[in-house]
């Protein structure tokens, strides 16, 4: 089989997987930088050299503050009131844009879930930037039939879910882990999360070559059996 076809397949098979139910929506924090956009921009790749990848030191520390650009959909999701109990799960994801070489691009990546009819919460650029598609209260398409560690289903109900930009081929910048592990650190402060855990370890193939010690989550679990 072709590569191309094949990467295309991988995809659909993530992004299909995805359809599903819903989230809730608690007020973020004053101290929570919060930019808002009038339209889905394309956001500049970063590439990843030999350097990257296995030879990361884990992240440790906040670098910097975290910021959030909300480019929220009218896709993708069921307008929910989630309270913060009810919120205690966060799966990741990967994509990346297989069908034109700008593999990276934020802005085709969306116009593929919205042709799946699929959404995160959020999903981190190469360079570390991070973007709110669908409010945490609303119950986003993204973890399709699934199961979580404690054998509960329907996950998109009670999870947020992040997607992180990477082809089959990229490792994932020191960027988008500190952003990740900082971003997983506030959902943790505002809701009650259990689970941080990989769309792979409860139904298909993502996140592709995660290096869980970078964020060193202790919510983090080994795959169950589905």
């Amino acid at each position: 089989m072709k590569k191309a076809l094949y990467t295309k397949i991988i995809l659909a098979a993530v992004l299909t997987s995805g359809c599903g139910s819903a989230e809730i929506v608690v007020p973020i924090e004053q101290s929570l930088q919060i930019e808002e956009v009038d339209e889905v921009a394309t956001t500049p790749s970063v590439e990843v050299g030999d350097e990257g990848g296995d030879q990361l030191e884990p992240v440790t520390k906040n670098q910097q503050s975290l910021v959030i650009t909300d480019r929220l959909t009218d896709w993708g999701f069921t307008q929910a009131n989630r309270s913060a109990d009810s919120i205690d799960t966060v799966i990741v994801h990967s994509v990346y844009n297989p069908f034109t070489v700008k593999v990276h691009d934020l802005g085709k990546i969306i116009e593929i879930f919205k042709g799946y009819g699929v959404a995160p919460h959020y999903i981190i650029t190469r360079d570390g930037q991070i973007h709110r598609l669908v409010l945490d209260k609303d119950i986003a398409y993204h973890a399709g039939r699934s199961r979580v560690p404690d054998g509960r289903t329907a996950v998109n109900d009670f999870s947020i879910g992040i997607e992180m930009i990477a082809s089959l081929e990229d490792t994932y910048t020191r960027e988008q882990y500190q952003s990740l592990k900082e971003l997983t650190k506030r959902l943790g402060e505002d809701y009650g999360i259990k689970y941080v855990l990989g769309h792979d370890e409860i139904a298909v193939v993502d996140p592709w070559n995660f290096d869980w010690s970078q964020i060193n989550d202790l919510r983090h679990e080994p795959r169950t059996q589905l």
